[in-house]
């Protein structure tokens, strides 16, 4: 089926309006966000033919209600209500993802075997480290581990990035730092958060595939506050951890 819109085109509108300075009030721009999500939908609605817009407003009545859940899960976790926050991010993926086993209403992507990717830690002091010190914190160490955008506090993770520039750019450009390279022994799956830069082509499949998760996208992809250590509470961390 040929669509009149793409996913580009939504990623486009989201991406010129994301907040430009962190520390803006969070619900207010997941409301502002989520708002003009709803509208672009819309307008892929008045835009289709009559099959197409039959089809898209039964994934917008699943988006729709992905917006609401993630308001409240916002809310409700400001509030100190963490059960009733864990319930509803359970409602959230099971009515996005089939129980996160399913790909029909969220993208996936396949990160194939034998995949190198990278792994870099700041040197300013230049010192020769072994290979375990540039893997993930060590569970013994876990005291030292901070509040990460996809990680939660006290629990090691391993970050890699599909180069070494997208590496650079991630630790802020340090003068000095070291790397390594990580090579996958198997294939992985992984939920695909990725925004379109540049139009990939207007498969209906994808596309209606990444409608229902995209709220969850917005609600992931709030700036923050550079990476200074002395701040331990991100609301804008809330959603993705």
């Amino acid at each position: 089926m040929e669509l009149t819109y793409s996913i580009y085109q939504i990623d486009k509108e989201i991406i010129q309006n994301l907040p430009r300075h962190a520390g803006e009030d969070v619900l207010d721009n997941l409301k502002r966000l989520f708002k003009l999500y709803k509208n672009l939908l819309k307008q892929c609605i008045e835009e289709a033919n009559e099959q197409e817009a039959l089809i898209l407003k039964y994934y917008k009545s699943k988006s729709y209600k992905n917006c609401r859940d993630l308001i409240k899960i916002y809310s409700e976790y400001m509030n100190g209500n963490l059960i009733e926050c864990y319930k509803i991010v359970a409602r959230l993926f099971k009515r996005s993802a089939n129980n996160l086993t399913a790909d029909h209403d969220f993208p996936t992507q396949i990160i194939p075997k034998d995949f190198i990717g990278y792994r870099m830690r700041d040197n300013q002091k230049e010192e020769i480290w072994p290979p375990s010190e540039l893997f993930h914190m060590p569970f013994e160490g876990r005291e030292k581990i901070g509040s990460n955008r996809y990680s939660i506090p006290g629990y090691p993770c391993m970050y890699i990035g599909a180069s070494i520039a997208c590496c650079v750019e991630e630790i802020s450009f340090k003068k000095a730092f070291s790397e390594s390279a990580c090579k996958l022994n198997a294939p992985i799956k992984v939920f695909d958060f990725t925004f379109f830069p540049c139009e990939k082509g207007n498969d209906s499949l994808s596309f209606y595939k990444r409608l229902v998760s995209y709220p969850i996208k917005i609600a992931a992809s709030l700036p923050t506050k550079g990476d200074d250590d002395s701040i331990k509470f991100r609301p804008e961390y809330i959603i993705p951890q």
